[in-house]
């Protein structure tokens, strides 16, 4: 069975969730999927796993993440860097179409964060059960 979510990118709510039978909304040649809830009717270019797309690992702002196996650092424009990640496989990480929010997502957890002045806030984790807890 295949599931899917859409979450708010500023709290990590969760905005539409389905459980399909099938992979049949991804389209793996465009590396996108049929959107949810607010999104349904567009195709979502999707990253990961299922696509060949990666997602930015910088914005304008200047803020930058470091990825290594196992690792992820924050890079401030001005600041020290931070480390937020050091542990499992990483799936995929990068900053999201708006530059406020990066994902990390591992084989157990999607983690959403929101940028502050002070660096990386503490994420959203989406565990493999699919419950939001705040860490």
């Amino acid at each position: 069975m295949a599931s899917r979510a859409r979450l708010g990118a500023r709290n990590g709510a969760r905005v539409a969730r389905d459980r399909l039978e099938d992979w049949s909304y991804l389209d793996d040649e465009s590396g996108t999927a049929e959107g949810i809830g607010p999104l349904d009717g567009h195709r979502i270019a999707v990253a990961g796993l299922m696509s060949q797309r990666h997602l930015p690992l910088s914005i304008p702002s200047g803020w930058s993440l470091d990825v290594e196996p196992g690792q992820v650092t924050v890079s401030k424009p001005s600041g020290p860097t931070q480390v937020v990640h050091e542990k499992e496989e990483i799936r995929v990480c990068g900053f999201g179409h708006i530059g406020e929010v990066w994902v990390l997502a591992t084989p157990s957890n999607l983690d959403l964060y929101r940028l502050t002045e002070t660096g990386a806030q503490a994420p959203y984790r989406f565990c493999s059960a699919g419950y939001p807890r705040r860490d």
